[in-house]
């Protein structure tokens, strides 16, 4: 199919259904999950930067924990961290539903599949904290650091609950943040450094944590043994040294009940129930101390224990009467069935997911399909309202995408060959962006072009683009017509040379040859195209470069001649041991119109013109054989460069492959060129 018979048909009624492609809301919903994400991110980093405190002092840790609560545990502190959290879930979870398809980057997938884990961990971590704080007859004050770092030490199974989600959390930020910043050059200066910071924020935590948990007392008041039944013994309840900060014998609970976050010996506990031992006490706090420990259930009857009950009894929602399959299903203590049944609606809500987006999807079928063609002849179709980077990705065609498709680094625009009179016009997001490149006309973001007709399209930028890539437009990069001024050069003889001369000789002779002639070049202004055997193709006055328009190319290509005429006499007087005969040259120079851009297949891509002009350049070189020259002009450097060569043989020659005649100019020995100064 050729691009022009993409040209929109009659489409039908459909065609008035307004898009469901990207608008200006979905640039306003790409930054409230910035924003959000980015709040998430600042409390992971205050809490892991707490936790490192331990590698001062456990008193340090404590303030540090005081000014932490300070700031998220007050209510402007909540409610953010709150609305942040439920506006970061609800939009990635839109966004996975309405996406046209999971292919993605790499980074992308492990970033998704990070977050799904940080779901899990926080539904078994935070459940039972949050519940506990929330419930009516708690005292609401939070978990103390004695009595958690205790916990995480004494070997409990949340030890590897947390060790789980501190990296699923802290990685799945790093790489948000790091998919953010990229394309900013102060970012990548320093991102060696930014990576180290990411290590070693989180292995200081870790360290913090176990800095203090070797500073707590292990006699009195301190956690107990891994021998000692459960975490704590009867006697020896854990937060001793701490228990003026939840309470002390003298509090009551309603005027007359004995304290509840404490104990006639001042400590601090979780309530017994984390292990068993023969007495149903002394599991992680003791009967005479626990956080919420039923010890006297008569007077608090809903104070329900961090575990079981001092006295072994479990909580009342789940007795010893309640189903087998129940018990199969959740554990007997409470505050771990509240982890599990928070992790059952989690994994609940995926699997609603997972049937809102098969929903979604075939609803988009049935609204009608598009057909993409590449510049490759390869034709994808899909539905109606994707975008065409999403279209590639369901195809399996290879598309640049630095910023993962949110319209931020346009490494991804391509050029529309047909179709482009249907599209409509691109939105507030995607224009600041195409101006930002100073983008031609016909040149889209393909994560924000949703094509409702089929169209052809070229991308612009290779599957492997870099951050660097996403620049302004460059019209030297990406193809553009120019006037430029070409010289074609050559050695005379070398072929039959070569075949009496050893290859390391044959090697040898040609680099220094490639040397002399190549700083010709570029100390003229010019730029090397390429080697060609032993040829040598060499461009003047590109756009962007040093001097540049064809007037300052002429005079460049002469100056360059003339200097490679006296660096080859100066060669051939240094190897004339290793040579029979002098090297000999044929040049060649003309100007006109060509079309300049980066040509080529992988590391072989380069710069490089095409056109007539370039073939007629290379002609001439050809003919200095038959006029028996080293240089020939064409009269339109001459007249174009303002050039004085009438001191030189003027002649009209035939050109292969071009209609007329050519008048140039013949120089005998490209040396004998008059010095011209700078343009």
């Amino acid at each position: 199919m050729h691009p022009t018979s993409l040209a929109p048909k009659d489409q039908g009624p459909s065609d008035t259904v307004p898009s469901h492609g990207p608008s200006n809301m979905g640039f306003v919903l790409t930054r409230l999950r910035l924003v959000s994400g980015l709040t998430l991110f600042t409390f992971v980093v205050t809490h892991l930067s707490n936790h490192a405190l331990g590698l001062i002092s456990l008193d340090v840790m404590r303030s540090g924990q005081a000014m932490f609560f300070a700031v998220w545990h007050s209510l402007p502190g909540s409610l953010l961290l709150t609305l942040a959290a439920l506006t970061h879930l609800s939009l990635v979870l839109y966004k996975q539903v309405v996406r046209p398809t999971l292919r993605m980057p790499w980074i992308e997938g492990v970033r998704i599949l990070l977050g799904i884990v940080t779901l899990l961990g926080l539904a078994l971590h935070a459940t039972p904290m949050v519940l506990e704080r929330l419930r009516w007859t708690g005292s609401g004050h939070p978990v103390s650091y004695p009595d958690f770092i205790g916990l995480l030490a004494s070997g409990d199974p949340m030890l590897w609950n947390q060790l789980i989600l501190v990296i699923a959390a802290w990685t799945h930020g790093c790489i948000g943040v790091h998919l953010w910043l990229r394309l900013r050059g102060w970012y990548r200066q320093r991102q060696i450094v930014l990576a180290i910071i990411a290590v070693l924020l989180p292995l200081l935590a870790l360290l913090g944590v176990l800095a203090a948990a070797r500073a707590l007392p292990q006699g009195d008041g301190g956690y107990a043994s891994p021998s000692a039944p459960g975490y704590g013994g009867a006697d020896d309840a854990y937060g001793n040294a701490y228990g003026d900060d939840y309470g002390n014998a003298d509090r009551r609970v309603d005027g007359n009940s004995p304290g509840v976050y404490g104990s006639s010996g001042d400590g601090v506990g979780y309530g017994s129930g984390y292990a068993s031992s023969d007495g149903g006490g002394g599991n992680y706090g003791s009967e005479r101390s626990g956080y919420g420990a039923n010890t006297l259930p008569h007077v608090l009857p809903d104070a329900l224990p961090y575990g079981a009950n001092a006295q072994g009894v479990s909580a009342p929602l789940l007795g010893a009467g309640r189903a087998p399959w129940l018990s199969k299903l959740l554990p007997a203590d409470l505050h771990a069935a509240q982890s599990v049944i928070a992790a059952y609606g989690v994994l609940g809500l995926l699997l609603l997911l997972i049937a809102l987006r098969i929903g979604v999807q075939t609803w988009k079928h049935r609204r009608g399909r598009v057909t993409v063609r590449y510049a490759s002849g390869r034709e994808v179709k899909a539905v109606r309202g994707a975008s065409v980077l999403d279209i590639s990705r369901m195809g399996g065609v290879p598309h640049a995408s630095v910023c993962g498709g949110r319209g931020r680094c346009s490494t991804c625009r391509v050029h529309v060959d047909a179709g482009w009179e249907a599209l409509p016009p691109p939105l507030e997001g995607e224009q600041k962006v195409l101006q930002r490149i100073h983008a031609p006309s016909r040149v889209r973001l393909a994560c924000q072009l949703c094509p409702r007709h089929d169209v052809a399209v070229t991308p612009l930028l290779p599957a492997d683009a870099q951050p660097q890539d996403a620049l302004p437009y460059d019209p030297m990069k990406f193809g553009a017509e120019q006037e430029i001024v070409i010289l074609f050069a050559d050695l005379r003889g070398f072929t039959q040379m070569s075949e009496t001369k050893l290859p390391f000789d044959v090697v040898h002779i040609l680099n220094q040859y490639f040397t002399e002639m190549g700083e010709a070049i570029e100390s003229a202004g010019g730029y090397l195209d390429k080697f060609i055997g032993d040829g040598i193709m060499a461009l003047f006055g590109l756009q962007g470069g040093k001097g540049s328009g064809v007037e300052a190319g002429a005079r460049q290509a002469v100056a360059a001649a003339r200097a490679m005429g006296e660096r080859l006499v100066v060669l051939n007087a240094r190897l004339s041991q290793d040579l029979a005969t002098p090297l000999r040259l044929g040049l060649g120079i003309h100007a006109g119109p060509v079309i300049v851009g980066e040509m080529g297949y992988g590391r072989a891509t380069s710069l490089t013109a095409i056109g007539d002009s370039v073939n007629v350049a290379s002609r001439l070189e050809s003919a200095t054989k038959e006029v028996g020259c080293e240089l020939l002009i064409s009269a339109e450097v001459a007249q174009r460069g303002r050039l004085d060569l009438s001191a030189f043989e003027k002649q009209n020659i035939t050109i292969r492959g071009r209609d007329g005649g050519l008048n140039v100019h013949v120089v005998r020995q490209a040396k004998d060129l008059p010095r011209l100064r700078r343009a």
